[in-house]
């Protein structure tokens, strides 16, 4: 019903009234493409961006997990190594940062 009223209020206009209509109906939908395109550009620059943040935390989070393997595997290496000087076990758990138990698994 809205459709028609739409219709016969454009159908009512003079020449010159439609034509400014007509261009103005335009205008609307060209201003909607504009904002449909920059709210897409926008949207994939997100996920652009949101993907490149991601990414580098991921190294970063990978870079501390290999030091910290890194500094654990030298640690035990160090405690082996003082377990075969025949250190004390509990010296060895406060210079290598190791658990006594861990120190005990490396003795057997």
């Amino acid at each position: 019903m809205a459709r028609v009223a739409k219709r016969l209020r454009v159908l009512r206009m003079t020449d010159e009234e439609r034509i400014e209509y007509h261009k103005y109906l335009k205008e609307s939908a060209v201003q909607e493409d504009i904002l449909h395109a920059a709210t897409e550009r926008g949207r994939e620059e997100g996920v652009e961006e949101g993907m490149e943040k991601g990414r580098e935390e991921g190294r970063e989070e990978g870079r501390e997990e290999g030091l910290s393997k890194g500094a654990k595997l030298a640690n035990i290496k160090a405690a082996k190594a003082m377990l075969v000087k025949g250190l004390d076990i509990d010296l060895i758990s406060q210079i290598s940062e190791l658990s006594i138990d861990e120190i005990m698994e490396l003795k057997n």
